[in-house]
């Protein structure tokens, strides 16, 4: 049996994911989902492309995670060119951003934020659309979005019945929510923290120039403010073959890098070590990474001719909204340094097709 809806997720909401294909399957969809449906072997991008080429509708699973994942994004563009349905579905509170803000601003959404509550109505909610005649799906029907929550009425076909299930507007007026590029007037790092407390022992410095997402405004008893951030995973050099013994990132507990390992970063170079969209210099800067930060191995190590390259994800942090730290949409650009900092956009992405080309096995499998 073809499969009919393609369940598109970051790897960090694989369990949500796995949730709604179970309650998918059980009201008949028949669903696509990786690594689930990637055969033993095969290409990933290959198995994902075929994939998009056969399924009617695509399921964005929404959360900070997905917002900010490439793969996420590039099976969106994919399945707008293969004419495929697609159906968001909001599950946290994240207000729309960056790529996908712009795919999907304008689409009816479902909501599935309280996880187990509204997967189940979800299912129902997407089977029924799908069984509608194809002149009444693009009248509304999925949902009926205004300002503010509202309860609507879905109509699913045959013997489904009627359910009840709450919808979210598609909003981004909450303040400083969404991506943005650190800036500092100081040119000082900024210092992350594991809680909104600058008594606690930091976990990390970046520097200007990084893109991170906002998801979280706090204040303390201060009424210092708070902002609860995440950073893109990407890849690091680890290791410069070009002078003996000089390890930029060494692993926490043992001498080799293994898959969820923890490792600190020992590059000791005024601007960081740069986070990079794919392991390659010529590629897109995500974040500048100062010496002591602590980052999470996500994937094996590769090589090429000047480096060892390791794939990871930085932890959830907090930072403190100074007079000297500003937030900015604008690009910036790289600063020259022994690491191949060439000028760069940093919020673009791999912008040369013949390095991806070469990179396919080197990223193949690399978390969502």
């Amino acid at each position: 049996m073809t499969p009919s809806h393609f369940i598109s997720h970051s790897t960090d909401d694989s369990r949500l994911a796995e949730k709604l294909v179970a309650a998918l399957e059980k009201e008949g969809a028949k669903c696509w989902v990786a690594p689930r449906d990637v055969p033993a072997g095969a290409n990933y991008a290959t198995t994902i492309l075929q994939a998009l080429e056969e399924v009617e509708y695509l399921v964005v699973l929404y959360s900070r995670h997905s917002s900010i994942s490439e793969h996420v994004i590039r099976e969106v563009e994919v399945a707008l060119k293969n004419d495929v349905v697609i159906i968001p579905v909001r599950t946290d509170g994240s207000p729309i951003s960056g790529s996908l803000k712009y795919f999907l601003a304008t689409r009816h959404w479902l909501d599935a934020s309280n996880d187990a509550d509204d997967v189940t109505l979800v299912a129902r909610a997407i089977v029924g659309f799908a069984a509608l005649p194809t002149n009444q799906k693009d009248q509304g029907v999925l949902s009926k979005l205004k300002r503010g929550w509202i309860l609507i009425t879905v109509v699913v076909i045959a013997v489904v019945g009627t359910f009840l299930f709450l919808v979210t507007p598609s909003s981004d007026t909450q303040e400083l929510h969404g991506v943005y590029i650190i800036q500092t007037d100081d040119d000082k790092p900024v210092v992350l923290f594991e809680t909104p407390n600058a008594h606690d022992k930091p976990v990390g410095r970046i520097k200007r120039g990084s893109r991170v997402y906002v998801e979280e405004v706090t204040e303390d008893s201060n009424r210092q403010t708070w902002l609860r951030i995440t950073i893109e995973k990407g890849w690091l050099a680890a290791e410069n073959f070009a002078e003996d013994d000089y390890k930029m990132v060494t692993p926490v507990g043992s001498k080799e890098f293994s898959i969820g390992q923890h490792a600190l970063v020992n590059y000791a170079g005024d601007d960081g070590l740069f986070l990079r969209a794919s392991a390659s210099t010529d590629t897109a800067l995500i974040a500048k990474l100062l010496k002591g930060t602590r980052v999470e191995v996500i994937n094996n190590p590769v090589t090429d001719d000047d480096y060892q390259w390791i794939a990871v994800s930085v932890p959830m942090a907090w930072i403190k909204k100074t007079k000297f730290l500003t937030l900015t949409t604008e690009t910036t650009k790289n600063v020259d340094s022994e690491q191949g900092g060439a000028d760069q956009p940093v919020t673009a992405v791999d912008s040369n097709p013949e390095d991806s080309k070469k990179l396919e096995t080197k990223s193949e499998g690399l978390p969502r």
